[in-house]
Formats: C-alpha cells, sequence, structure tokens
C-alpha cells in the first residue's frame, strides 16, 4: 500500500473529528503505519494502528491489518470470566474479533483486531474505513467496560446484563 493511501485516510478521519497521523517505513517501524483515535483518547491509550499487509498472489485485494488494544491491565481477573467476555463480544462483532494474551510474561492483554479488505483497483474508500474504524472503537469501548467491571470485582452476568448482552447466541 502506498503512503499516499494511509495519508487519504488519515486526512479524511482528520475531517470527520478523528486525531490521526501517519509513520512512514524506516529502521525503527519496518512499514507505513496509520495511528488514529478519537480527541483526547490517544494520550489513555485509546488509539488504532494500522498497517497494510501484502500478500502474494493478490492481484485483486488488498487487506489493511486495524489493531486496537484495550489499555487495561487485565492483571488479576479471573481467567474464565475473561474467556466468557470475549468470547461473548466475538458474538456481536461485526468487524474484527477480540483476543487475549495471557501468556506473555511482560504484558497480558485483550485486544481487537480486524483484516480490512478492498479493491486494488478501485482502492480504499476512506469514508468506509473511517466507519469500520468507529465501530471497532466502540466495540473497544464496551469490551473495556466489562473487563472494569470484572476488575472491581463484579459479576459477568451482571455486567453483560447492563451492557445489554444476555441475549441469546
Amino acid at each position: 500500500m502506498k503512503t499516499e493511501t494511509l495519508k487519504k485516510i488519515a486526512e479524511t478521519l482528520e475531517d470527520i473529528g478523528f486525531c490521526a497521523s501517519v509513520v512512514e517505513a524506516s529502521e525503527a517501524v519496518p512499514m507505513d503505519t496509520l495511528l488514529a483515535a478519537l480527541p483526547g483518547e490517544a494520550e489513555e491509550g485509546h488509539f488504532m494502528v494500522c498497517t497494510p499487509m501484502e500478500e502474494e498472489g493478490n492481484d485483486y485485494t488488498a487487506y489493511i491489518q486495524m489493531y486496537y488494544e484495550i489499555p487495561m491491565d487485565i492483571e488479576g481477573i479471573d481467567e474464565t470470566d475473561l474467556w466468557r467476555a470475549v468470547n461473548k463480544m466475538n458474538t456481536v462483532t461485526l468487524a474484527g474479533h477480540f483476543a487475549a494474551e495471557l501468556e506473555d510474561e511482560r504484558r497480558k492483554r485483550v485486544y481487537m483486531r480486524h483484516s480490512f479488505l478492498y479493491d486494488v483497483e478501485a482502492g480504499v474508500y476512506p469514508l468506509t474505513f473511517c466507519d469500520c474504524m468507529q465501530k471497532m472503537l466502540e466495540y473497544g469501548a464496551m469490551m473495556e467496560e466489562i473487563l472494569a467491571g470484572l476488575h472491581s470485582g463484579m459479576d459477568l452476568d451482571t455486567i453483560l446484563e447492563a451492557e445489554e448482552l444476555t441475549g441469546e447466541e
């Protein structure tokens, strides 16, 4: 993906109120990267990292990897409740999926990933990309509320009921 494409997306994000910047590939950053956040959110760790994904043999489809890490310490949350929360959120997300990294001794975390696909010839429609990003940030905020509840000792079923996530799966 060309840097110009990420810059076009960043401009569109800024036009609709997001904070966005493109970090061009260098020795420290292996590929062009788009960083995006709602105003005032990046300072608290609420930002999305978007990078191009290249795969040989894809003549018509290109991908942008979207990654959002919940900026919260999950140490002390019951592992069963954590996985139940991740699985529940994955039943309601339209774009992306949640996962947890619990084996990393440096940092346990919950994150959301999505591979945004687009037609190589048509290019990225920035507003479609922005809609997808907005939806992922909404899901991320919901997951953060669930994790905060678990961290404070609340019962998961009570939290899910408050988030209106108790319907049939």
